[in-house]
């Protein structure tokens, strides 16, 4: 396994924004979710209707560009939360060298 699922360890969280136009989880995360629990790794799906004891279920519109808007938001709003408690200043990050003003 590589790339992003190949990196992650024990200790990491996967934070999954998934439901189909019938609030169902797609056939490819359920796919991501098999290879997270053989490698005993948690995760968390975020969206509505669902039985899976590691869903999140919210209250999402029923247009897509609009649940766009209220998964980033979240999302942002998740990473914000995470990189405080871990003393990280986002708009400092580690490693950046190089700054474009625009």
């Amino acid at each position: 396994m590589h790339g992003p699922i190949g990196s992650l360890q024990k200790d990491d969280c996967v934070i999954i924004f998934d439901t189909d136009e019938n609030n169902k989880v797609h056939d490819s995360t359920k796919d991501i979710i098999n290879i997270l629990a053989s490698k005993d790794i948690d995760y968390r799906i975020i969206g509505q209707k669902s039985s899976n004891d590691n869903y999140m279920n919210i209250l999402l519109p029923d247009e897509k560009w609009a649940k766009t808007i209220v998964y980033s938001f979240i999302g942002q709003h998740i990473s914000l939360k995470l990189a405080e408690r871990k003393g990280l200043d986002p708009d400092k990050p580690r490693g950046l060298k190089k700054i474009t003003i625009t």
